[in-house]
């Protein structure tokens, strides 16, 4: 059975002490704006991070500084990454400078 294109798990975690948490995920490459992004992270990473939370990225289509953020918006830091969520990829291309970032929308 192949997975959903959609589907995305957390393959390695990049910590950069008191800087940031990139997560590299499957599926990463040609993911479109607006695109459902199903998010599993089959590690607790908070147990990893020994120092204060940092904020969280996700690499897709290349570019590493990708923000995981939640339902509101705000960027998720290293204690709270989820282990499951649902979510979409906004890519938000008719901006003048594009910003884009992962919503967990499934995530507080």
């Amino acid at each position: 059975m192949a997975l959903s294109p959609y589907l995305h798990i957390v393959e390695t975690a990049s910590y950069v002490a008191g800087t940031s948490l990139t997560l590299t995920v499957t599926s990463s490459t040609n993911v479109g704006d607006g695109d459902i992004f199903i998010f599993r992270c089959p590690v607790t990473v908070r147990d990893n991070i020994t120092f204060a939370p940092v904020p969280t990225f996700v690499e897709i289509n290349g570019v590493s500084n990708i923000p995981l953020k939640n339902k509101f918006g705000q960027q998720i830091k290293s204690d709270r990454v989820p282990k499951r969520a649902f979510g979409y990829y906004i890519a938000d291309s008719e901006a003048e400078t594009p910003e884009p970032y992962v919503i967990l929308v499934t995530t507080p």
